[in-house]
């Protein structure tokens, strides 16, 4: 185990953020243990260099949710901070995640996110979110495979 972590931590650090930018395709499975139900989403991933050093990072694309089909879109940033560790905000400028090869964790009161990245390879790549709350119970993971 511990030398897998290590071994994550170096994949980790060849895939930061700048490495990140291009673009990805992604496939979302969406598990809803709750209301017992699954979806799916697929599109695109842009991740773009911005002047300050960051990394926008877009998802767009389709997601299926039972028969119904409606189009997605997210906006989110990569940031380094003064200790060089990366982290995830949302569009509006709030904190979202560390950007970490260990596990990390959300809470949107009373809601909690429990996230995972795991790298595959420099093109291929996880993100998995267990999702738990009052109304929720789901699992989120999505692949992406680099395309540029």
């Amino acid at each position: 185990m511990e030398q897998f972590m290590r071994d994550d931590l170096q994949v980790m650090r060849r895939l930061a953020p700048p490495q990140l930018v291009g673009t990805w395709l992604l496939e979302r499975q969406i598990h809803d243990f709750h209301h017992n139900r699954h979806g799916y989403a697929s599109g695109i991933a842009e991740m773009n260099l911005a002047p300050d050093g960051s990394v926008a990072w877009l998802e767009y694309g389709d997601l299926k949710y039972d028969e119904r089909v409606t189009q997605f879109r997210r906006l989110l940033e990569l940031r380094q901070d003064s200790d060089d560790e990366w982290g995830v905000w949302f569009e509006n400028g709030t904190w979202f995640h560390d950007w970490s090869a260990t596990d990390f964790v959300h809470t949107c009161s009373p809601d909690r996110y429990a996230g995972r990245v795991r790298i595959s390879s420099e093109s291929s790549w996880t993100l998995t979110w267990q999702v738990s709350g009052p109304s929720k119970e789901y699992t989120l993971t999505t692949t992406y495979k680099r395309v540029s």
